[in-house]
C-alpha cells in the first residue's frame, strides 16, 4: 500500500467519524431543544452582546424554595442544520435559595437558559445582573470556552 492510498483511507475514516458525530450532535440538539420548548421551567437572562459589557459576570437566581438549574444557551449552526439548547454547567441554590452563576458572556447577543428542576408556578425564579450582583460571590463559575474569542 502507497502513501497516497495510506492517506485517502484515512481521510475517507477521519471524514466517516466527523460526519457520525454531526449526525450524533444534530439529533442530541433536536431532541432537547424539542423538550426544552415544550417546557414552562425555562428562566431566560437575555445578553445585549456589544450593548453591554462582556467578560465573566454574575448572573443570579433566586427563588422561594431550594432549587436546581441546567445552564445553557441557544447552540445555532445553521450551515450544518444544528439548532437546539445547549447545556454547559449545573448549580444548585444556596441556603438562601439563590444560585450565583459566574460565566463568560462574549460581545455577541445570547439567551441563557436556565431549566428549573422545580415547578416555577410553585417557587418562582427570578433572573438579575446588576451592578450589586457582580459583587456576590459566585455559587458556581464556567469559564469561557476555547471557541469564545
Amino acid at each position: 500500500m502507497t502513501n497516497t492510498h495510506f492517506l485517502l483511507i484515512t481521510i475517507i475514516v477521519l471524514f466517516s467519524i466527523v460526519l457520525f458525530f454531526i449526525v450524533e450532535y444534530k439529533k442530541k440538539f433536536k431532541f432537547m431543544n424539542e423538550f426544552i420548548t415544550s417546557s414552562d421551567q425555562m428562566v431566560v437572562y437575555k445578553h445585549k452582546g456589544p450593548k453591554q459589557s462582556y467578560g465573566q459576570k454574575n448572573i443570579v437566581l433566586t427563588g422561594k424554595k431550594p432549587f436546581s438549574v441546567l445552564v445553557g444557551f441557544d447552540m445555532k449552526f445553521p450551515f450544518i442544520g444544528i439548532v437546539g439548547y445547549d447545556y454547559y454547567g449545573f448549580a444548585t441554590s444556596d441556603n438562601q435559595n439563590k444560585i450565583v452563576i459566574n460565566s463568560f458572556l462574549g460581545t455577541g447577543s445570547a439567551d441563557i437558559k436556565f431549566f428549573v428542576n422545580k415547578n416555577i408556578k410553585d417557587n418562582p425564579v427570578s433572573v438579575s445582573s446588576t451592578k450589586e450582583d457582580q459583587k456576590l460571590k459566585p455559587t458556581v463559575t464556567f469559564k469561557k470556552h476555547w471557541f469564545q474569542w
